[in-house]
């Protein structure tokens, strides 16, 4: 049999002298174990954790080991290895994806989330792609583009330390193919969306599912390089909140305008959505409001051009890059604990109900508590916001059921 899919590798072992055994996060099987035969070896598409690529996976029985081939197209890990910190983040993040998740057992969503992380902790904290000074020692006077399907070296105009340039408009081949599949499968709000921007609205063209980088926008049009984007239930999650800032301030830096819409609003006010589409297409100079889609506490905490400004930074703003760094991966743990069944309810007061003054979190339940019923056990509660010391306990329970203890990673970090 065989399985096809992209991947990121996220373990790698010795196997005699020659062989690896490799375990790959798949964004169609999840989490699978297989061999790499000469991956010791190689000299030309060298396996490395951290690497994001086409896998297939072959074996005579289901039940065997199997043996993969592995085609890297991208490391994600190579712009992390000069910060321990955001090192430690993804080994972390790879440790307890291997440890607790099931073998071959889909988490499309919790792919997507790990891969958008790797690509946020890929920012360094000036807003550039973190790069690799070159072999000679040299002066480096260009910057390596991470969104292509290998490092592309730009040369900088005059050799200005200051000014970057990067292929924006260049898309990664599995973007592509990803692209495809996505025009062949509308879901039922982007297809009422679709049959009344297609062909022409007013004058103006679109196109559906169109690569820009490594993202995928819903509608683009190119002529006023307006980008239209339906949005589920889960983009009110803090993690995809996170991932749609940095990547709306990524496609702003493109050029591009983004205008978003929830779902249901195509099903219950069609006719609004259209008016608003064309007010935004014919001008062109306005750029759509997009706090009004983010929610109000996230725009107070966590502004989109702190999450990834590509403009230079004034002195003293590197420690909130390492804090929103952390504030990703907290909401990647938040996520992943709900996809392994701990989601952690922080919405209203477990014990009245009340959806204010929550500054408390129970151990037990994993539930939010307000100040007035968290009183009598102040000591026995986990007090918020969250942070990493609180979710490392309950990763810990998680781990206890499984039979097996915090992996190392997690536990260092």
């Amino acid at each position: 049999m065989k399985l096809e899919s992209t991947g990121i590798l996220i373990a790698l072992r010795p196997f005699g002298e020659r062989d690896s055994i490799g375990v790959i996060f798949t964004h169609d099987y999840g989490v699978m174990t297989g061999m790499l035969t000469g991956a010791q070896v190689a000299r030309k598409n060298k396996p490395l954790v951290g690497q994001v690529g086409g896998v297939s996976w072959n074996a005579r029985l289901d039940s065997q080991l199997g043996a993969f081939h592995w085609e890297a197209e991208k490391n994600m890990a190579a712009p992390l290895m000069s910060d321990p910190r955001t090192l430690g983040i993804m080994n972390s993040m790879f440790a307890l994806i291997a440890a607790l998740l099931p073998e071959r057992e889909k988490y499309e969503t919790l792919f997507i989330r790990t891969k958008n992380l790797l690509h946020s902790l890929a920012v360094t904290p000036l807003g550039r792609f973190a790069t690799t000074p070159p072999a000679s020692g040299g002066r480096c006077d260009g910057v390596f583009d991470m969104l292509g399907p290998k490092a592309r070296l730009t040369p900088l105009a005059g050799g200005a330390p200051t000014e970057w340039a990067r292929g924006v408009n260049r898309c990664a081949p599995q973007a592509q193919v990803f692209a495809k599949s996505l025009r062949k499968n509308l879901t039922k709000h982007e297809a009422i969306l679709w049959k009344n921007l297609s062909g022409s609205n007013g004058g103006f063209d679109f196109v559906k599912q169109m690569p820009i980088g490594n993202y995928i926008a819903d509608f683009v049009n190119r002529k006023t390089k307006l980008i239209v984007e339906l949005d589920g239930e889960h983009h009110g999650e803090q993690q995809q909140i996170y991932h749609d800032a940095v990547r709306d301030k990524f496609l702003q830096d493109s050029g591009y305008r983004t205008i978003r819409f929830w779902n249901d609003a195509v099903i219950r006010d069609l006719q609004n959505v259209l008016d608003n589409i064309y007010y935004y297409l014919t001008h062109e100079n306005e750029i759509p409001p997009l706090q009004n889609f983010y929610p109000k506490e996230v725009i107070d905490n966590h502004p989109p051009r702190s999450l990834c400004d590509h403009s230079p930074r004034k002195q003293g703003e590197t420690r909130q890059s390492q804090d929103d760094k952390k504030n990703l991966y907290l909401s990647w743990e938040i996520n992943f604990l709900a996809d392994l069944g701990y989601a952690l309810d922080m919405s209203r007061c477990s014990g009245c109900g009340k959806k204010d003054s929550l500054n408390y979190l129970s151990p037990k339940t994993g539930r939010a508590v307000c100040d007035e019923c968290a009183a009598p056990y102040l000591n026995r509660l986990h007090k918020l916001p969250l942070t990493l010391d609180v979710l490392k306990k309950f990763l810990e329970r998680a781990c206890e059921q499984h039979g097996i203890t915090l992996p190392v990673a997690r536990q260092m970090l």
